[in-house]
């Protein structure tokens, strides 16, 4: 008896498995879209956990690099103004530093948040690997 209940339910499971596998062959489920949407989600409450828990000492290198995001450009740009105002390079390095320092936070982000999701035994590590899967 418990064999044959066994049975159904792995033809069931199996069912459905084909029927989900169907579905996603033909654009209906799962598409493209809204995967990146599922992960556009997940990022911005990420981002969300960030700012609530900003001034944590966990998340030291994260605010770093936003204080270089947002001071790194515009200290650039004023030692150009100062030593060669007329550079062709200026522009170039002011969006080289500031694409560069986007990079840094994303980074520096990514490895707080893995640090987080497996060390963290409180409710922070728990919203982390909730959402950082």
């Amino acid at each position: 008896k418990i064999q044959s209940s066994f049975q159904s339910q792995e033809k069931e499971q199996k069912g459905e498995y084909e029927n989900f596998l169907h579905k996603n062959k033909e654009g209906e489920f799962l598409n493209d879209n809204r995967i990146l949407r599922m992960k556009l989600f997940y990022y911005k409450e990420l981002l969300k956990i960030w700012a609530n828990n900003f001034q944590d000492p966990r998340f030291s290198k994260a605010k770093k690099s936003l204080q270089l995001t947002t001071m790194g450009p515009p200290a650039v740009l004023g030692l150009f103004h100062l030593f060669s105002p007329f550079s062709l390079f200026k522009p170039i390095a002011v969006w080289s530093t500031f694409l560069g320092s986007i990079g840094c936070l994303a980074y520096s982000l990514h490895e707080e948040f893995d640090f987080i999701s497996r060390k963290d035994k409180g409710e922070l590590g728990h919203m982390v690997r909730y959402r950082y899967q």
